[in-house]
């Protein structure tokens, strides 16, 4: 029983994965993004020229031109926001703080995707960077979200957006969010009530999922009923939310794959 759970956790999953915005940069080469990614990138990308060549159209004469040093120039340029300034690393990053607990897929075309760690459901984004603020826009999203990026490195990042919230991100892998397992807080749980079931015969009737606020990459689960005016707890749960495995709340270790 067990084993199909997750076969069929497994299917759902790579079906999900299947439908969001793939890399079309470096990071996988084979594959294209969805239109609307597609058609945000080009947006992005033709309005910034539009401006320069504007700003060239309307420039000083030729003669007032080659009386600027180079140096000007440069300072010029150097002024207005750099693209990338702030890099991000491709692949794949998890995003943990302020309520916030999931996967960013991260391309070098600056396309994406976030994949939510409660219950797996995804979508697809498009981001660009201008020195140290980066900016993400969510497929159907009204507006687009700005942050502000500290403490950048090739494995760990710090955002906070202009709301307040904080995002703290680890390196997880290189590729996409295709090729990268880890378990669902729902998945878990009902691993986690099966095992409990094949363990004793009963299937406690309410399960609870939370990460752990010690170590998050563990998840606690808690098996329950629910009594009225309190719940008569069956079974915690510690497990690792990338193999499954851990223990119970005597200590003893528990796989819930098996």
């Amino acid at each position: 029983m067990k084993k199909m759970i997750l076969f069929v956790s497994v299917l759902c999953a790579l079906s999900l994965l299947a439908g969001l915005a793939a890399c079309k940069g470096p990071v996988s080469p084979e594959t294209t993004a969805p239109e609307e990614s597609t058609a945000a990138i080009d947006n992005g990308t033709t309005a910034a020229p539009a401006e320069s060549q504007t700003e060239t159209d309307t420039a000083p004469s030729e003669t007032e031109t080659e009386s600027l040093p180079e140096e000007a120039d440069e300072t010029t340029t150097d002024a207005a926001p750099v693209a990338n300034e702030a890099e991000f690393r491709p692949g794949v990053w998890w995003a943990i703080d302020a309520g916030v607990d999931g996967y960013y897929e991260i391309c070098a075309d600056g396309t994406g995707a976030f994949v939510d760690q409660a219950n797996g459901l995804g979508v697809g984004l498009t981001y660009e960077v201008f020195g140290d603020r980066v900016t993400f826009r969510r497929a159907g999203a009204d507006a687009a979200e700005t942050a502000v990026v500290s403490a950048a490195s090739d494995t760990e990042i710090d955002l906070t957006w202009d709301d307040g919230r904080t995002e703290h991100w680890n390196y997880m892998s290189e590729g996409t969010l295709g090729g990268f397992t880890f378990y669902t807080n729902e998945q878990l749980g009902q691993m986690a009530q099966a095992y409990y079931k094949a363990e004793t015969g009963y299937a406690p009737g309410s399960i609870g999922v939370n990460a752990d606020p010690e170590n998050p990459r563990n998840v606690n689960i808690q098996l329950y009923d629910s009594l009225g005016d309190h719940n008569s707890t069956a079974a915690w749960y510690s497990v690792d939310r990338f193999t499954a495995k851990g223990n119970d709340l005597n200590g003893n270790a528990v796989d819930l794959v098996e």
